[in-house]
């Protein structure tokens, strides 16, 4: 698939995702305008999976990663309580072809220090395929600690672990300027997109089964979004609020440059996608609301078919959910003396690959005489 083409269809598909006695218009963006207006306690689901894939000319290395997602289903589920300023992130991976693996992993978030943990009982007791895969990129060493330390079901992971143990700087926490900076982002996409379907001809709109509202979204439609973002992105304040949440994340360093040069690669996308005339794109859309207008649900389907296209051609299909659920109740979150250390989880990996190269002899009283680095390993 061609770079700009992805990259495009991508945009438009997130744009649609972040905006997320009535006409079923007005029904659908009403619905559409009031998706980000979350309670104070609240939980939410989202689902990606690729229904389809098929493309020509595929190396082996591509046809193996198209094989996997085939197959492939990522879920996210989110319980938020913004008044604590805590929430949990359950992250499930479920794939049913060649490589079969079921994998979930929370994680937990204090939204007050930025701190986050992970329960290790999600990666000690992890799927037999996903352990084998492991194992084949460790040499048995991750066998070896999940059987050396059973102790490790009890324990987390945090980021100050993870960033003590690579020996990085902790990630900032996000501040003030930059959660104003992203909200305002929200309204201005919201806006755009709104702005947008106000526009269509209601006729486009339609009311489905259980109350639903929709619309199908096409390639047309994906090239006038694209000309609004890039159009948004040219706005000052845009910029400026951009600018500030990639300076918190260290992205600051030729921002200027490097923004002039986003936006120009955009706008040669665009192009490149209104000259492509082989490409077909559907993207149906439906809405259900709840209480006060507010999104119960939403589906996407997205169907890109360049299969008339000679030196590219392919066809995929994907489908995205996102449910708003009762709130689910926030797990416990660990005490200090179940975190581990940067320099705890060193000596453990540490301890497991010189068993694994040494044998049952080893002693972690040796571990300071010898070079465990990779490039004595």
């Amino acid at each position: 698939m061609k770079k700009g083409l992805f990259l495009s269809v991508l945009l438009v598909f997130m744009l649609a995702l972040a905006g997320c006695g009535k006409s079923a218009q007005e029904k659908f963006v009403d619905t559409y305008k009031n998706q980000t207006d979350l309670p104070e306690k609240y939980t939410q689901s989202v689902s990606f999976k690729v229904d389809s894939f098929e493309a020509d000319d595929l190396d082996t290395e591509s046809a193996a990663i198209a094989e996997l997602l085939k197959q492939m289903q990522v879920t996210l589920t989110s319980s938020v309580d913004s008044k604590a300023e805590k929430g949990a992130t359950d992250i499930k991976l479920v794939s049913k072809g060649s490589l079969k693996m079921d994998v979930d992993l929370t994680v937990l978030s204090d939204m007050k220090s930025g701190e986050f943990f992970i329960p290790l009982k999600n990666i000690v007791d992890v799927d037999s395929s996903v352990k084998t895969l492991i194992d084949g990129q460790t040499s048995g060493a991750f066998s070896e600690i999940t059987k050396s330390h059973p102790e490790l079901k009890d324990k987390y992971l945090s980021s100050k672990t993870i960033t003590e143990f690579a020996g990085t700087e902790e990630p900032v926490k996000t501040s003030g300027k930059t959660v104003k900076a992203t909200k305002d982002l929200q309204k201005e996409v919201n806006k755009m997109m709104t702005d947008y379907l106000n526009g269509l001809d209601k006729k486009r709109f339609s009311e489905g089964k259980n109350d639903a509202v929709e619309v199908t979204l096409d390639k047309k439609d994906f090239s006038a979004i694209l000309t609004k973002a890039h159009k948004m992105l040219g706005k000052a304040k845009v910029k400026e609020d951009i600018k500030t949440i990639a300076s918190e994340q260290g992205a600051s360093t030729d921002f200027d440059d490097n923004y002039t040069e986003f936006r120009d690669d955009l706008k040669r996308s665009i192009e490149n996608f209104d000259k492509n005339k082989t490409v077909k794109i559907s993207m149906p859309i439906s809405m259900k609301a709840g209480k006060d207008d507010k999104l119960e649900s939403m589906t996407m389907k997205i169907k890109i078919d360049n299969s008339k296209d000679r030196t590219d051609s392919y066809k995929m299909a994907a489908t995205l959910k996102l449910t708003n659920k009762d709130f689910v109740k926030l797990p416990a979150f660990p005490k200090s003396s179940e975190v581990l250390s940067g320099k705890e989880l060193e000596t453990i990996i540490q301890e497991a690959v010189l068993k694994v190269m040494y044998g049952d002899k080893i002693k972690t009283s040796d571990l300071e005489d010898l070079d465990v680095s990779d490039e004595g390993l």
